[in-house]
């Protein structure tokens, strides 16, 4: 079997996968899709629009709606939490979510991201677009902005050494060690700054040992 006869179930099968793809389509639609998706052969004298490309006539273009309700619930001294609602679309797939330019995705039913690892006292901008089961994308951007809490701890200082006995030394190195990332250290031993000490020489040490970590902590 050739010719129409065979042409004729192939162009029905791919319209009736057409209108289940785009339910909303009338039939004009339907075949101007058909027309606008076939492999050209040649002269149209001879084959028409061409051969019906049954994979790319059905397949979804239309993206997803964007989410909407995009809004920090929660923030921390280093994090952040968004949550929004996804689009109805039944193809919904993911969210792309993007911040300080690094990509990541939120697969559907989740309707959150926490960002971590952040800056205390920063504001940052997330965005947001929406891809259905197909690859489209949904080039609308949805944006919100929100700012993490200002650091008000201060770092917890750990002295190594000296140790609390008789050093038979001129020179005692002091080692200190902090619970974070330290700007500026500052220490005050009896008043006042580096001290040598002479052989046999016994005193009580009032040290003060400050750290800064350039947050006014």
């Amino acid at each position: 079997m050739s010719g129409t006869s065979m042409a004729c179930p192939h162009v029905t099968g791919t319209a009736a996968l057409v209108w289940r793809a785009y339910p909303d389509y009338n039939n004009t639609q339907v075949r101007e899709r058909l027309q606008n998706t076939t492999q050209n052969l040649g002269n149209s004298n001879w084959y028409g629009y061409g051969l019906v490309d049954a994979e790319k006539a059905a397949r979804e273009t239309i993206p997803p709606a964007s989410v909407t309700d995009l809004n920090e619930t929660a923030a921390g001294v280093t994090w952040i939490n968004w949550t929004w609602t996804n689009p109805a679309d039944a193809d919904f797939s993911y969210t792309e979510v993007w911040l300080n330019g690094t990509l990541e995705k939120v697969y559907a039913p989740e309707d959150s991201y926490n960002a971590t690892n952040l800056l205390p006292n920063t504001t940052y901008e997330i965005g947001t677009r929406t891809v259905d089961n197909s690859g489209n994308v949904n080039f609308s951007w949805v944006n919100d902005t929100a700012t993490t809490l200002p650091d008000t701890t201060p770092p917890a200082i750990a002295i190594i050494s000296p140790e609390t006995k008789t050093y038979a030394t001129a020179q005692i190195h002091l080692n200190v060690s902090a619970d974070e990332l330290i700007d500026t250290w500052m220490y005050n031993l009896n008043d006042t700054g580096n001290v040598t000490f002479n052989p046999q020489t016994t005193m009580t040490a009032n040290t003060s040992i400050t750290a800064g970590e350039g947050l006014n902590n």
